[in-house]
This record gives C-alpha cells, structure tokens and sequence, in this order.
C-alpha cells in the first residue's frame, strides 16, 4: 500500500513537471490574445474614422454642388430674360 501511494505520488510529480515543462516552451498565450486584440479593434476605430471622414467630405461637395447648381439656374434665368424695347416690359425664353 505504501508503494502504490510513493508511485501515484511520483507520477503526478511527472505530470505537473512535464505541465511546467509545456507552459514554458509555449508560453502563455493569453497576453498575446489580448495584445492582437487591442491592435485589431485600434484598425478598426482608424477605418470608421476614415470612412466619416470620407462620408463628410461627401456630403459637404454635394451640398456645395447643390448651391451651384442652385446659382447656375438663377443665372440661366437671368440671361433668358430679355427686355422689350420700348415697351419696359420682360420677355422670358418660355414666351418667344
């Protein structure tokens, strides 16, 4: 009985030194996974910044194309209209 207790003794001394042994040679992963982690979550943040970034830009060139577009069309008005002589009175394109 006391042999069998040194046995089941000295095995799981084998066992916890070869856990020691494994654990050293590979390490402990977590530290790494949490590093990964943290870099790929800071790639993300930069590309949802630079996608609003590019969105606002967006809509501040549609915005600036809509005034122009805006002022183009006063101005196309603004030529149409003509000036009978004589009579004082304006004549657009739509009325010739």
């Amino acid at each position: 009985m006391e042999r069998e207790k040194l046995v089941r003794e000295q095995e799981e001394k084998d066992k916890a030194e070869k856990a020691k042994k494994m654990k050293e040679s590979f390490g402990d992963a977590s530290s790494q996974w949490e590093k990964d982690k943290t870099e790929l979550q800071n790639i993300a943040l930069r590309e949802k910044k630079k996608e609003a970034a590019e969105a606002s830009k967006e809509k501040s060139s549609a915005e600036n194309a809509v005034g122009d577009e805006k002022e183009d069309r006063k101005d196309a008005k603004r030529q149409d209209r003509r000036k009978i002589p004589g009579s004082g009175m304006q004549v657009t394109s739509e009325e010739r």
